[in-house]
Order: C-alpha cells, then sequence, then structure tokens
C-alpha cells in the first residue's frame, strides 16, 4: 500500500494537472495484460486495475522457467472516485512500466491523498479474485487494507469515494505486509507554499497548476485466497 499527500498550506486551492505515479513490472519485452477491473485484456482509461505477468499461464515461480516474473496487480481508483487517471504509457509488450496520471485539487490550507496497492499472486485466477478489495474503501477495509490509516486520512483521498461502512467478507488474506511507497517525488515552482509526500519519504515545494510529482517504488503486497469452511 502507498499512500501520496500533497498538503497546500496558501490561501488558494491549488490543481495537479500532472501528478504521474508509476514502477517497473519486471517483465521486460514480454509484457502480458492479462486482466482488467471491466473483464477484458486491454488497459483503459476507466479501469479501476490490471493484472500482468510474462507467461500465458500466470503462475509463478515456476522452477524450470527462472526468467518467470511474478503476477503483479496494480490499482488505480476505486469507483465513484474525483480524480480518476488515465495512461502515461501504454502497458504490454516490449513495455513493461505504467504509469498513472492524475489530476488533483488540493484545497486551501488542506491535504489531498492518492492511495495506491501492488499486490503479487501465485496466479491469474488468485489475482482477479483478490482484486475486488481495491474497488472500494469498503472493499479495502474490510480485507483489512487500509489499517493505520485515521478517518481523516481516508476522508482526503481522492481517487477513491468516500467510505459508507458497508459490512461485506474478503475472499482473500494477507501472507505479507504492507507500507509506503519507497520514492517520494517533487513539484514544480510556484508562489504558494506546499508539500509532496508519500509514507516511505517526503520531498517540499510549491504547488503550481503545472505541478508534476513523478513517484516511483511501489511496495507490493502477497496475498492468497481464503479458503472456503468445509
Amino acid at each position: 500500500r502507498a499512500l501520496y499527500s500533497f498538503t497546500n498550506t496558501s490561501g488558494s486551492d491549488r490543481t495537479l494537472d500532472n501528478v504521474m505515479i508509476g514502477g517497473n513490472l519486471g517483465s521486460d519485452e514480454t509484457t502480458l495484460v492479462q486482466a482488467t477491473s471491466d473483464a477484458d485484456s486491454t488497459l483503459e482509461d476507466s479501469d479501476l486495475w490490471f493484472i500482468t505477468s510474462n507467461t500465458a499461464s500466470g503462475i509463478d515461480p515456476d522452477p524450470t522457467k527462472p526468467a518467470d516474473t511474478p503476477v503483479v496487480t496494480i490499482s488505480r481508483n476505486g469507483t465513484g472516485a474525483a480524480s480518476v487517471p488515465t495512461n502515461g504509457f501504454i502497458v504490454g509488450g516490449t513495455t513493461d512500466s505504467f504509469a498513472n496520471r492524475y489530476t488533483i485539487t488540493v484545497p486551501a490550507n488542506s491535504t489531498a491523498r492518492i492511495l495506491v496497492f501492488a499486490e503479487i499472486n501465485k496466479t491469474i485466477s488468485d489475482a482477479k479474485t483478490c482484486a475486488k478489495d481495491f474497488e472500494t474503501l469498503d472493499d479495502a477495509s474490510n480485507a483489512g487494507l487500509l489499517t493505520g490509516l485515521t478517518a481523516q486520512q481516508q476522508i482526503e483521498i481522492v481517487n477513491y469515494d468516500t467510505a459508507s461502512g458497508t459490512s461485506t467478507v474478503s475472499s482473500c488474506i494477507h501472507t505479507g505486509s504492507s507500507g509506503g511507497g519507497n520514492n517520494g517525488g517533487g513539484n514544480s515552482g510556484g508562489s504558494s507554499g506546499g508539500s509532496s509526500s508519500s509514507t516511505g519519504s517526503k520531498s517540499t515545494g510549491a504547488l503550481s497548476p503545472s505541478g508534476i510529482a513523478a513517484l516511483l517504488g511501489l511496495l507490493t503486497l502477497t496475498r492468497v485466497r481464503r479458503k472456503k469452511k468445509a
């Protein structure tokens, strides 16, 4: 889990129109988009999440194929979000990097946040089942993915709608850990004070209408499907 935070210390609203969050999927020149939230294998701006690997079967690890990379799920936004990203890259084939480009408005003397999940699964089927937990804050909360975030921090997340408190049961359980992004990004100059940070590191600067933040290095989660009771 990575939570990227943008604080505006000025007395006026500030809009960042090119906030890019991305990274490298590790699948080199054989990157396959295995699934997306709208049930196809084409990554579109409307997709809430996408799943990639570099083999058609998507099974990892395979001791006979040391070059195989894991099945990776990346979340982008939740349903009903105020900020929905566009794709900075066409993921797949020879492109194993991704970049989600957000436009966010940070109100005066306030903070706006972007929440992103990255996850590794053993199979495409498991990844698709577990990705449902990334579609709303209610789903993420019920899966235990929001532990440590305050109610105020959750309200400030702009790429998800506010949680309604709906109770559901996740079909996945954690086998790894969650944390913040490894690398914080900077933003371009302007006259009003502000700062941007991930939970891993922080850089300060001024928020401006053309501000750019390149935030790379998402931590990954590893989860498995919850076994059904006999």
